[in-house]
């Protein structure tokens, strides 16, 4: 009689993310990693928002059906915001179905409104849940402009922030800054949890380096790059005046703008900084 066992059984995720699947975000920062988490043998199955059409016919469906990748799509409907309970009712639907059918071992939620679905799935099935926090929501909404209405929804949503992190399994941040707040408690006070920074990913096999004779010329020409969303939760006017300040004592210094946003780029940023180049982030 052997006493070998068998392969051991991969490990189940249940990813949730209210990025839009298809977006250049989306794409980067979900499908790409996804895939190559599901290539190296764990069992993803993703509920994330789609646009309303959803992901047919679409380069990052067949990109995750390529990998093992399964979904559930939960298409956005025209004008609606993430923050809508139309789209947390329809979301927390579909991933309790997806989570009885899949059974996982592990839930990941990307951002707090997919954290606030985990925190729901984890006192109704018992599943524990990784807290991807990627920054501070209810302060951001704050420097947007978007104070709560009265202070008792603020207090709702700050007791509901530290709610997400108390609860969770382990928590994930962006920088060793967010690490050492949740070390000191700012948001609440929470048992001794496995708490890392693991900087945004990045799919190195879309990118190549330049020729050693190119990098060095780029390297002589200083270059200052604004890459990604452009809201005020990226601080637009301090990031302008850095700049400012930077072409003041570098003058051969260029600004880019690498974004999806590029209407609004050029809204934001020409008549201060004069961006030598504009571009359109490609998938």
């Amino acid at each position: 009689m052997s006493c070998v066992s068998g392969p051991p059984t991969a490990p189940r995720s249940l990813y949730l993310t209210h990025t839009e699947l298809s977006s250049d975000l989306g794409v980067s920062q979900v499908v790409r990693p996804l895939a190559a988490l599901a290539r190296r043998g764990v069992r993803v199955h993703v509920v994330g928002t789609t646009r309303p059409e959803g992901l047919r016919d679409d380069w990052a469906r067949d990109h995750l059906d390529r990998a093992g990748v399964t979904t559930t799509e939960v298409p956005l409907r025209m004008g609606e915001d993430y923050a809508s309970a139309g789209l947390h009712a329809r979301f927390l639907a579909a991933a309790t179905g997806a989570a009885r059918r899949h059974r996982p071992d592990v839930v990941h939620a990307r951002g707090y409104h997919s954290a606030f679905i985990a925190w729901l799935l984890r006192r109704a099935l018992g599943l524990p849940y990784i807290f991807d926090a990627r920054g501070y929501w209810v302060d951001e909404q704050l420097n947007r402009g978007r104070p709560f209405s009265t202070r008792l929804r603020l207090a709702v949503a700050r007791s509901t922030e530290s709610a997400l992190y108390r609860d969770a399994a382990a928590i994930v941040q962006l920088t060793e800054v967010a690490v050492d707040d949740c070390r000191r408690h700012v948001f609440g006070l929470h048992s001794a949890k496995p708490c890392v920074a693991i900087p945004t990913a990045c799919d190195f096999a879309a990118f190549q380096l330049p020729r050693e004779s190119e990098l060095r010329e780029r390297i002589e020409r200083p270059i200052v790059a604004w890459v990604g969303s452009i809201n005020q939760a990226y601080f637009i006017e301090e990031s302008i005046q850095l700049v400012e300040a930077m072409k003041r004592r570098e003058p051969r210094l260029e600004f880019h703008v690498y974004t999806a946003q590029v209407d609004e780029a050029r809204r934001v940023f020409s008549r201060r900084v004069a961006p030598a180049r504009i571009a359109r982030l490609a998938q």
